[in-house]
């Protein structure tokens, strides 16, 4: 306990990074509100589904949240936001309990906040708690109990079983699943017994897509939508996963193959991806993490996991996003950490200037450059051949409706 505050004291980017987290949290918080008063259906419909109707896909959190809202009287909508809520500060916070022990490189920082990782749900308002958000509050906790070196049986049981209940609740949560194999293999020095505890989580994960290939039933969205107006939900709670049109493996690919070619994919997601790898271009060779050939071949084989949900379906920004911050999760286990408080300073960055612009004045243009960059551009979520609606494009574009209005 003295060790971590003591770090806490001599670093001064833990504050600035915990409070970018509990800022992040409190608008998460804002945007949830809105959203379950408003019964939005792209935003709460997938948590809402349940097995009413068989074994259906994405059932398996709401077949745990219709029993809690009729025992309390309480909307299953505020209960998938709390459910929402939770996951998202256990990811937040083991990140930062990482981080506390860790040195934080401004390029990661950046990237971190960066439109295509934490702030993505925050350029769309409908991004906001979608299901991913359970991948990363596991992802995190893995990466947590990696870091802190705590293993248990029952925490291992718990692990296998939750990687393949986020397969039951989102299918698409299985083209993630190597990140779980991958925090593994950042450190030779890993246990053994964590190694196999993430190669069962992906076994877990495919076994359910299996599963759901194999025995789920369609969706009725016209009976299911009818049972929401029942309970006393909105309409608009049945917009999205409810009554979107299931399509069979030859017209999900047509579809997906006109919607790229139509809005320009081939041009707007590699732009993205250049304007969100631009703080790691400019400073990782000044603060290199550990294993970083490792990781990057590693990465590189997620993402080549993850290729048929691109062929699959069109919301590529979201895809995109599920990549980056599950790698900058592994990444904080990556870098280095900072000494103990028994440990020469030489083992640490602490001897060196705080941050990379104060070692020279380009430095300066440099980190202007980067904090200024989120303003220009933004990661499309899917069907948008804008790249450049960043912050200062939101700005002006709700200044002009105000002014039109």
């Amino acid at each position: 306990m003295e060790e971590g505050r003591a770090v806490w004291a001599r670093d001064g980017r833990q504050w600035p990074v915990v409070t970018l987290m509990v800022g992040m949290l409190l608008v998460w918080c804002a945007l949830l509100a809105y959203h379950v008063r408003a019964d939005n259906g792209f935003v709460l419909g997938d948590w809402v589904l349940d097995y009413r109707q068989g074994f259906t896909r994405r059932g398996a959190i709401g077949a745990a949240l219709w029993p809690l809202a009729r025992w309390s009287h309480v909307p299953v909508t505020v209960w998938a936001a709390v459910m929402a809520t939770i996951a998202y500060a256990v990811m937040l916070i083991a990140l930062a309990a990482v981080l506390a022990r860790r040195c934080k490189p401004v390029w990661y920082l950046l990237w971190l906040a960066s439109p295509a990782a934490l702030a993505f749900p925050y350029f769309s308002l409908a991004e906001v708690a979608r299901k991913e958000v359970l991948h990363f509050a596991l992802l995190a906790a893995v990466v947590w109990c990696l870091h802190r070196r705590i293993w248990h049986p029952v925490l291992a049981t718990l692990a296998v079983a939750s990687a393949g209940l986020l397969v039951l609740s989102h299918e698409m949560l299985v083209f993630y699943a190597p990140y779980f194999c991958v925090a593994t293999f950042v450190s030779w020095q890993t246990p053994r017994a964590w190694r196999l505890t993430a190669a069962a989580m992906l076994l877990a994960s495919v076994g359910a897509a299996a599963a759901l290939w194999l025995w789920a039933r369609p969706l009725d969205g016209a009976g299911f939508c009818a049972s929401l107006l029942a309970a006393g939900h909105s309409a608009s709670l049945c917009q999205g996963i409810v009554l979107w049109p299931i399509q069979d493996l030859e017209g999900a690919l047509r579809n997906t193959w006109l919607t790229v070619t139509h809005y320009d994919y081939v041009r707007v997601y590699p732009v993205s991806l250049v304007c969100a790898a631009l703080p790691v271009a400019l400073w990782w060779r000044r603060y290199p993490g550990q294993h970083v050939g490792r990781l990057a071949w590693a990465s590189l084989a997620c993402v080549l996991w993850s290729l048929p949900l691109f062929a699959l379906a069109q919301d590529w920004g979201r895809f995109i996003q599920v990549h980056l911050v599950s790698l900058a999760l592994v990444l904080a286990w990556a870098l280095r950490r900072l000494p103990l408080a028994d440990e020469p300073p030489s083992m640490a960055t602490l001897s060196q200037p705080r941050f990379p612009w104060q070692r020279s004045n380009w430095g300066v243009l440099l980190l202007v450059l980067c904090l200024s960059w989120p303003l220009f551009w933004h990661l499309p979520t899917c069907c948008e051949a804008d790249v450049g609606a960043g912050w200062a494009g939101k700005a002006s574009g709700w200044l002009s409706r105000r002014l039109a209005g």
